[in-house]
Formats: C-alpha cells, structure tokens, sequence
C-alpha cells in the first residue's frame, strides 16, 4: 500500500523522471508477458499468451513490469476457475483478431508505429458506470467488498495509466457485463 502511494505520488510530480531504455520489442515483451502461468495454474484459469510485437521501444522495464503486475492482478482476481484470461503484445491487429471479444475488436483502435499490451479475461465484467470512474484514484469497482475482503489500494489502474502516458503511450479499457474485460496498453515505437 504505501509502494502503491510512493510510486502514485511520484508520478503526479511535474519533477519526477521515469528513466526510458532502448529495448528491442520482442526480446523485452516477451520477458514481460512471463512469469504468469504459476498464478493462474492455482486458480485454475486457462492463461493463453502471444507476444508478437517487433520494433524498438523507449522504456522503463520496472514500470512497465508494474503496469503488467496491476493489470494481470486485476484480470486473476476476477476471473473464476475454468475461464480464460489472453495476455498478449502484439504490433499487428490481425495477429489478435480472432482472440479479442466481438466489443473490442469492434471499438479498439489500431495503428501502425505501436505495440499494444492486451490483458482480457472471461468473468463478470464491470458496469457501463463503474467503467467511467476504473482510472480514478482509490476507486474500486467492487464496492460490496468489506474491508476484510478488499485487496489492493484502488491506485493499481491509476498508476498504470500514468506510468503507460508518460511513456507516450495510452490506454484504453472495454468491458462488457457477464461477458468479460480487456485493457489496451498502447506504446510508441522508437521510429529510425
């Protein structure tokens, strides 16, 4: 928790730096995308990964394994044994395609000059309402949880968005109720 508001704190700081490295794209997603399958092996949940995004990106490989970490926890504790959850990076919409819900596919945009970072899952989706607010600082969705129950600090999907802009990136969240959701990282390729 306090990791949660050093790192949120730092990061709405016009002083602070995030230190960006060169990396090649799929020598770096690659790495970044493992290291899930045990989580969802407890739980019992189908992990299905494509990492397929070429080019040379400007990052902060611990902040970008943060936003994975806040994403991927999000998609593990809502998804209920036997389900799916995709995590993907990919540079080329087609590669996804045939993966992405029908009301993804359909309201995502795609261009060219970046990767984008998937994490979608099967379960109870998040309301048209509650989706307004997911970005919000210290908002959780599942307001019906006590405090016994509640995990995390609401600052996971906070902090993911402004770690994903102040890499020039952005990002985008589709949910549907019953159905599921996905969260769409967008990251610029270094153009040479």
């Amino acid at each position: 928790m306090l990791d949660d508001l050093l790192t949120y704190t730092h990061l709405h700081s016009s002083t602070y730096e995030i230190e960006l490295v060169q990396v090649d794209g799929m020598e770096f997603f690659e790495m970044l995308l493992s290291g899930y399958e045990p989580l969802c092996s407890e739980k019992n949940i189908d992990l299905q990964t494509i990492c397929d995004a070429n080019g040379t990106y400007a990052v902060n490989p611990k902040q970008m394994i943060r936003v994975v970490d806040n994403v991927m926890s999000n998609a593990i504790h809502h998804t209920e044994a036997g389900k799916r959850i995709w995590l993907a990076a990919v540079t080329d919409e087609k590669v996804v395609k045939n993966g992405l819900f029908d009301f993804v596919f359909q309201n995502a945009a795609f261009e060219d000059g970046y990767a984008y970072l998937l994490v979608q899952n099967e379960g109870t989706g998040i309301s048209e309402e509650a989706l307004q607010h997911v970005f919000d600082p210290l908002y959780q969705a599942d307001q019906a949880r006590s405090k016994k129950e509640a995990r995390g600090t609401g600052l996971g999907l906070s902090i993911t968005k402004q770690i994903i802009e102040r890499h020039g990136g952005d990002v985008e969240i589709f949910s549907k109720e019953n159905v599921g959701t996905c969260v769409i990282c967008r990251i610029p390729q270094i153009l040479k």
